[in-house]
């Protein structure tokens, strides 16, 4: 499988080569004033990259079965379908895309960005840190127990589905703004938005099983039109204005004797 790996790099690494060559010979071409060499040369080039593409998603799946011989062909194509995520934020932000094992490390299972359970399916992804701007493309599985989002530019979930499963969503330090069309899964447990643009939670349903809510470096002014669930153990609202509003948070503690902890 390890060729397979190797053989898929020299084929991405092959087409960007191409298309400098292209560029190149072009170039050189108009100089000479020649139009039926560049006609010809661009042929030529544009039929090896047509060719070279259609082997990157053999090449590409080839590469997924590299990462771990466990793993569900329902995984597999879940972490194509981050690739290819992770390729359109790279170009989003204006840099280069990147392949399996550089900008998304799970190229080599080792280094812990995507966990399986013992049947070969995903149930942890980390995907902080990373180019990726967008899921909207990306059918997350049903196994999936916490996805990590932090330091990432995604904007939105709204046309994500999340799923039934999953335990822990961290959305710390992204560019979200509101969650308001965001159905979330009865079972999860924690929510983390800090150093996010969240204003508001009003139009919000949080799920009843969930445990901790951390708002930190958040602009909320308010939860008075927000339903926490009963059983919320935690609220952080250190660095927001509400938590500079003394009688507020006394309010929130009467109302919510169940809150363990609340940090203001």
């Amino acid at each position: 499988m390890k060729n397979h790996c190797q053989n898929f790099i020299q084929q991405y690494q092959n087409i960007t080569l191409l298309k400098q060559e292209f560029r190149f010979i072009c170039k050189k071409g108009l100089e000479t004033k020649d139009p039926e060499k560049v006609k010809e040369v661009k042929k030529e080039l544009e039929r090896r990259v047509k060719e070279l593409q259609e082997n990157i998603e053999v090449y590409l799946d080839q590469t997924v079965e590299y990462l771990d011989e466990k793993m569900t062909r329902r995984s597999k194509r879940v972490i194509i379908q981050l690739q290819k995520a992770l390729n359109e934020g790279a170009k989003e932000v204006g840099e280069e895309s990147k392949i399996i094992g550089e900008d998304l490390s799970i190229g080599y299972m080792e280094e812990d960005s995507i966990e399986l359970d013992e049947e070969g399916e995903i149930v942890d992804l980390f995907l902080n840190n990373t180019k990726i701007t967008s899921l909207d493309k990306v059918t997350l599985p049903n196994s999936l127990k916490t996805l990590y989002l932090n330091n990432t530019k995604i904007t939105s979930l709204d046309s994500v589905k999340l799923p039934d499963g999953l335990r822990y969503l961290d959305l710390n330090n992204t560019k979200i703004t509101s969650l308001d069309s965001v159905t979330f899964p009865d079972n999860l447990l924690w929510l983390y938005l800090n150093n996010t643009k969240i204003t508001s939670l009003d139009k919000v349903k949080l799920p009843d099983s969930l445990q901790r809510l951390d708002l930190y470096n958040t602009k909320i002014t308010s939860l008075d039109n927000v339903r926490l669930p009963a059983g919320l153990e935690r609220l952080d609202l250190a660095d927001t204005p509400l938590a500079e509003d003394p009688k507020k948070i006394h309010a929130l503690r009467a109302k919510y004797p169940n809150i363990r902890r609340i940090s203001a």
